[in-house]
């Protein structure tokens, strides 16, 4: 007959195993799912990708305009100039050596600030200079191509997001660094 000593020693050898098995049989049944599902995101921002650095291009005569309008220490103005310096580090990245989590992130901040541009000419110091209206309307026609690439992007990331939650496949994929991707929203 065990002593006591011995069978708690066994069960705690036993729940280990037990533990390691199943975090063993997490990883390997999620991360085939969770690779095809980033790879997916990735391969859509690929297609996204040219328009979009097309679009950020001007966005630069945008942030000269606001300069130009006496504002090279406004917070948006400044808020633009860091972020297209951002943008233009990213996108001089290869294909290959992209980061599209990160490109997607500094999309969407210029696309904030883009609106937020609007909104400031639309009240205040800023109303009425044509300038920074003629340069916010160049962007505003560079519209990501083709024409459902967002709404294509944005599926992908949807199922990647569910593919990565859930409480097995959350610590799996933050163990295995699937980080979250955000949507691009546009406009």
């Amino acid at each position: 007959m065990l002593r006591p000593l011995k069978w708690i020693k066994w069960i705690l050898v036993l729940v280990l195993v037990v533990v390691v098995g199943g975090a063993v049989v997490a990883v390997l049944t999620t991360r085939p799912g969770l690779n095809d599902a980033k790879d997916r995101v990735d391969a859509r921002w690929g297609d996204l990708r040219p328009s979009l650095v097309a679009r950020y291009a001007a966005l630069t005569p945008v942030e000269q305009a606001l300069v130009t309008a006496g504002g090279p220490d406004r917070s948006v103005t400044r808020d633009l100039r860091d972020e297209l310096t951002r943008w233009k580090s990213l996108a001089a990245q290869s294909g290959s050596d992209a980061d599209p989590g990160a490109e997607a992130a500094a999309a969407n901040a210029l696309e904030a600030l883009a609106r937020r541009t609007r909104a400031n000419m639309a009240a205040g110091k800023l109303a009425g200079n044509q300038a920074i209206a003629a340069a916010l309307q160049g962007f505003d026609t560079k519209l990501p191509a083709p024409a459902n690439a967002v709404s294509a992007y944005n599926q992908a990331v949807r199922s990647y997001q569910h593919d990565r939650s859930g409480s097995v496949r959350s610590a799996v994929a933050s163990v295995l660094g699937y980080s979250e991707r955000p949507q691009l929203i546009v406009g």
